[in-house]
């Protein structure tokens, strides 16, 4: 006797592009990032650099597009996306907690001791 299921079991497949209903995921962010129009962090060469070693940035005004108040946006460096940074403002500048993925990192893991003693 073969007996059909009621309800087929959820398979998920394809890229992961929201982390949760109000936060995109660093794939979404590399993917959509240059189409961005509000919530933006542009950053020069140096900034960019240290976002990737996972290093807060405090920036300016200038430097972000439409971020009305705390919270995620996306970093891109000359308009290329880089991913993710919390904003946190602070009168006319903003710190930019960098969300670069850890295990992009080039060297040594930055929250970690070293390893050779």
């Amino acid at each position: 006797d073969h007996v059909v299921s009621s309800r087929p079991t959820p398979v998920t497949g394809g890229l992961e592009l929201m982390q949760s209903y109000h936060r995109m995921s660093t794939t979404g962010a590399l993917l959509f990032g240059r189409f961005a129009k509000r919530w933006v962090v542009e950053v020069d060469r140096i900034a960019a650099e240290a976002y990737q070693r996972r290093q807060s940035l405090e920036v300016d005004a200038r430097c972000l597009v439409d971020c009305d108040g705390d919270g995620c946006a996306i970093v891109r460096h000359r308009g290329y996306p880089l991913g993710l940074g919390l904003v946190e403002w602070h009168g006319d500048s903003a710190t930019v907690k960098s969300e670069f993925p850890k295990a992009w990192v080039a060297g040594p893991d930055p929250d970690s001791e070293s390893l050779s003693r």
